[in-house]
């Protein structure tokens, strides 16, 4: 019986430690956030686009060729650096646009769920009220493929052409339980990442100290949870659907970096066929961030787009 007794505060006293300090590590995200809020001034405009904010930054004039709109993948916390090699070489030839998504840098939190087709409609929205009237070149990195093929499915008379730079595959290997995406959410909102982030004990490989502290902020967490649990599911099923009816003779770029999935290649030379009018290409030397090891490649890839349109 006395054993017991001593089992039950041993337990009791264990939980209630959990308990505080649980508190306390949400208590340390929020005063955090707020400090990260006030730190960084948005380096482009936010607009809204029904409900919240998107940020985007925009560079180059048009010069009567079509704006080319630049998509990242999943998990990047400052898009806008993500394409800083990009970019400003694009910008030389035609107006040039990155975006955060919602929950992304300076975007503000969307409460709806976040699929391929969800970010697409937003990305129009956010294109309309900024007063370009397009058409677009989209170019999708890694999950931003989903996303710029959802937007040329969706607004085929808005899309001039489309780059996949190493694009998600609607028949990759991959996928998350709930209790993977629990205990990822979990840890961001207890402050645990952000902790352990700032303990050096993880680090964050190519991003500056203003993109670690978007990394953690609350809004991002969510939304990219919610990518994450949609990616392969509802996501998934949208672009499968889109690509199933295809993209005509649209100017398709494709350029795919082997990895450890022996179909990778594959995968992606088959996009390619989506389009009659495509190319296809391996890049060699490279990691999955294209933009970040060759971006030049990129760059004369859209430029070589751009051009062939701009003779019609």
């Amino acid at each position: 019986m006395v054993r017991t007794r001593s089992l039950y505060r041993i337990f009791k006293w264990f939980f209630l430690s959990l308990l505080v300090l649980a508190a306390a590590g949400v208590a340390y995200e929020q005063i955090s956030e707020n400090m990260t809020r006030h730190k960084y001034q948005p380096p482009g405009q936010r607009l809204d686009i029904g409900g919240y904010k998107l940020h985007m930054v925009t560079q180059g004039k048009s010069a009567g060729l079509p704006t080319v709109v630049l998509e990242s993948g999943l998990g990047v916390p400052n898009p806008g650096d993500d394409w800083s090699k990009v970019q400003p070489e694009l910008a030389k030839l035609t107006k040039v646009i990155s975006y955060d998504r919602a929950g992304y840098g300076w975007s503000e939190l969307a409460d709806s769920e976040r699929t391929a087709s969800a970010s697409a409609q937003d990305l129009h929205k956010l294109l309309q009220a900024s007063g370009d009237p397009g058409p677009y070149v989209l170019v999708g990195h890694s999950y931003g493929g989903f996303i710029v093929q959802m937007f040329a499915s969706l607004y085929p008379e808005d899309t001039a052409g489309l780059v996949l730079v190493d694009s998600s595959q609607v028949g990759q290997p991959l996928s998350f339980s709930d209790w993977q995406l629990f205990l990822m959410q979990a840890s961001r909102i207890t402050g645990v990442n952000r902790l352990i982030g700032a303990l050096g004990l993880v680090t964050l490989p190519d991003q500056d100290s203003k993109s670690k502290d978007l990394f953690y902020q609350m809004a991002y967490n969510r939304n990219h949870t919610s990518e994450l649990r949609n990616m392969m599911t509802k996501s998934k099923d949208q672009v499968q659907a889109a690509e199933s009816r295809g993209f005509h003779n649209l100017p398709l770029a494709v350029l795919a970096v082997p990895n450890e999935y022996s179909d990778w290649i594959n995968l992606q030379k088959k996009m390619s066929e989506l389009s009659s009018h495509s190319s296809f290409q391996i890049v060699r030397n490279s990691t999955h961030f294209v933009q970040k090891d060759q971006p030049g490649l990129i760059i004369n890839t859209v430029a070589s787009m751009l051009a062939e349109i701009g003779k019609k």
